[in-house]
């Protein structure tokens, strides 16, 4: 599991797997460092409370040599309450105009999904760039599900593009996404287009491989 001490390294987690993301860009600005920097301090302000509540779960995947962090990921057992996502309130560095409407409209569109029946939100599943493709990010897929009993329940998740394959080898199925014209915001001649986030959900019981489907 992980601990305050880990909030460095869980800030560097998002914000190297996250770089190829024009969304990250917009969220942070194009800035490799500030953008760093943010992160930090969003993870500082933000982490302790998550690990203090007891409906979510942070946990890590450690090098056995020497104990470096190279992937978490994060969860939440929710009641049948109206999700609340961040709306403002956003740390200086972050683009405050785009953040609200991203995930207000993520925050609709999950409510558009559970309906108020209890699930589970998966909300972080990040892995180094040097470690990935070796298998770390489906163990701690694995090892949430084996560890919170996620097996009797029902999971929802907002994602990205490069790993829906990896949700739908393990159970998920596309019931939506969430589309941001991003000309909007970055300008219409600078080669912008839509981002597309999908909505998923993986009913209980939903546990396996499903066929043809493979990793990007």
């Amino acid at each position: 599991m992980a601990t305050p001490a880990d909030t460095d390294a869980i800030a560097t987690i998002i914000s190297r797997a996250m770089a190829a993301d024009l969304l990250d860009v917009f969220q942070f600005g194009p800035d490799p460092d500030k953008a760093m920097a943010t992160k930090r301090a969003l993870c500082r302000a933000t982490l302790p409370a998550r690990l203090q509540d007891p409906d979510t779960r942070v946990f890590v995947a450690r090098l056995l040599d020497d104990d470096a962090v190279v992937a978490f990921a994060s969860l939440s057992f929710c009641g049948g309450e109206r999700p609340v996502e961040a709306e403002g309130g956003f740390p200086e560095g972050m683009d405050a105009a785009f953040c609200g409407m991203y995930y207000a409209r993520m925050g609709e569109a999950r409510w558009g999904v559970v309906e108020g029946r209890r699930h589970v939100a998966w909300s972080a599943l990040h892995v180094l760039p040097e470690y990935q493709r070796q298998g770390i990010g489906t163990a701690l897929l694995q090892w949430g599900f084996e560890a919170f009993g996620l097996e009797r329940e029902v999971v929802y998740i907002g994602t990205q593009m490069r790993g829906r394959n990896l949700y739908r080898r393990y159970g998920w199925v596309d019931v939506g996404f969430v589309d941001v014209d991003l000309r909007e915001w970055g300008g219409k001649l600078r080669g912008f287009g839509v981002h597309r986030s999908p909505v998923m959900l993986r009913q209980p019981g939903g546990w396996g491989r499903v066929e043809g489907v493979v990793d990007e």
